[in-house]
């Protein structure tokens, strides 16, 4: 399943009982239905499930409940784990509540994606990196079960195997694998249950929250022209394309900060660029949390990030090639402009 600022937080082994006997034959477009399926179900059903998240660095468990009421979704995931540590999102906000630091953190909403998020989305043009396939039915969890492989054609991105709810394509395990088949990341559900309605009380937090200090994590965005954002890739992976660029303003902070987004269609990297502070910077090396690695270099007198659920080759690449485009106007910022590339 795919971060966000929660990425750390998806994911837990099952046991596969036994393959069927028989394997049905699968046409392309079955796995192509079976992703667009997931998707929905993902988005549109009401759900409670606990499940655990494992990489090579952790192991967590964790707690997912997902409401869907006439197009509103709130969710809530909990760490039944160590810190404890509760974020609810709604259509308009993700609240984070940490009781190992005692702060609750509130950030306006800047995206569509769910807080269960190592799971790919179909869109039109994957196969041309990668190459997805249906496999033979199996049993996760006791229920019937759809093997759907998306399999990187190169090393700039991962593949994902999806084992898929046969009756309703609900994601009952994914793991995160590289280019030569290892595998990065997994989640899996442990308990699973699809729901009619889910009361309120549910979607609360059950901490107690008095005495905690309290933020809010303000950023002005403005879209703007990729002609005027200054900055430029020159070498792209194959099959990533600018998306979108835009300046981000943080509460207290006088320079903006430049956003570019890349993606093939299904993999995304993020490119922030800001004057370098010599007591703020973090040089120049490769980091990582989980799946998500960072790669930050001094350039130009810029401090550059790109940070992606990707193999490290490719935040390295991006910004290997990223330079200064001195033939463009500086950023011009218009509250109406739109410039999402697509």
């Amino acid at each position: 399943m795919r971060l966000t600022g929660l990425k750390a937080l998806c994911g837990v082994a099952y046991l596969m009982l036994a393959s069927l006997a028989t394997s049905p034959v699968w046409a392309e477009g079955d796995a192509r239905n079976w992703l667009v399926r997931m998707s929905a179900s993902l988005t549109e059903r009401s759900y409670d499930g606990r499940f655990i998240h494992s990489s090579d660095t952790q192991s967590e468990n964790l707690r997912i409940v997902h409401r869907n009421v006439n197009g509103k979704i709130t969710e809530r995931l909990v760490s039944l784990d160590g810190s404890g540590r509760e974020y609810i999102r709604t259509n308009a906000n993700t609240t984070y509540y940490m009781p190992d630091t005692r702060t609750t953190v509130v950030e306006d909403r800047v995206d569509n994606e769910g807080l269960l998020t190592l799971i790919p989305e179909y869109r039109a043009g994957l196969e041309n990196y990668y190459d997805i396939s249906v496999g033979a039915e199996t049993m996760v969890l006791g229920r019937r079960a759809v093997l759907v492989t998306v399999q990187p054609k190169d090393e700039f991105r991962y593949g994902y195997r999806l084992w898929l709810d046969a009756d309703n394509a609900m994601p009952l395990k994914s793991q995160l694998f590289n280019h030569h088949g290892k595998i990065v990341e997994q989640v899996a559900f442990a308990e699973l249950s699809m729901k009619d309605g889910i009361p309120d009380a549910d979607l609360q937090t059950r901490l107690n929250t008095s005495g905690y200090s309290m933020m809010r994590n303000e950023v002005r965005r403005h879209f703007v022209s990729p002609d005027s954002i200054g900055w430029r890739v020159s070498n792209l992976p194959p099959g990533f394309k600018l998306k979108l660029t835009r300046l981000q303003y943080m509460a207290g902070s006088k320079s903006p900060v430049r956003h570019m987004v890349y993606t093939d269609g299904l993999a995304t990297v993020s490119v922030f660029i800001e004057p370098a502070n010599s007591k703020e910077d973090q040089g120049s090396g490769l980091q990582r949390v989980g799946s998500v690695f960072a790669f930050h270099s001094d350039t130009a007198g810029f401090q550059v990030t790109a940070v992606g659920e990707v193999p490290p080759l490719t935040v390295k690449s991006i910004v290997g090639s990223l330079s200064r485009d001195t033939g463009t106007s500086q950023f011009s910022i218009s509250a109406s402009a739109n410039a999402v590339v697509k």
